[in-house]
């Protein structure tokens, strides 16, 4: 398995839930949805080699990566992207489906209208 970020690095940055009924959210709290997406991607083995190709990135070159508002984007785009796998995201990581959709909007280059 390729390691690139560990869902035990993700839950420290968790103290309160994230994304809450119709607020805005905040860039800090849609980095930690895309961190663990990320982590979600990274257990799953055939996902993450899909992302990587999706993202045209090396392993190594993700992992440095990871932090980026941009690379952020990216992730929850992808996840956005598949609807089997953002329900298994979500369903792991006890996010309601509109949560990745929420945080994207939070993130850079995020479209106006709704997913």
């Amino acid at each position: 398995m390729i390691s690139v970020v560990g869902r035990d690095d993700v839950a420290q940055a968790v103290k309160q839930p994230l994304i809450t009924g119709g607020a805005a959210v905040k860039q800090d709290q849609a980095s930690v949805v895309a961190l663990e997406a990320l982590a979600y991607i990274a257990a799953e083995e055939a996902a993450l080699l899909r992302f990587i190709q999706f993202a045209g990135v090396s392993p190594d070159q993700l992992r440095r990566a990871a932090g980026e508002p941009e690379t952020q984007a990216g992730v929850l785009d992808f996840v956005l992207s598949d609807e089997s796998l953002l329900l298994a995201f979500c369903e792991a990581c006890g996010h309601s489906p509109e949560t990745p959709a929420k945080a994207r909007q939070a993130l850079p280059g995020a479209a106006t209208e709704d997913y």
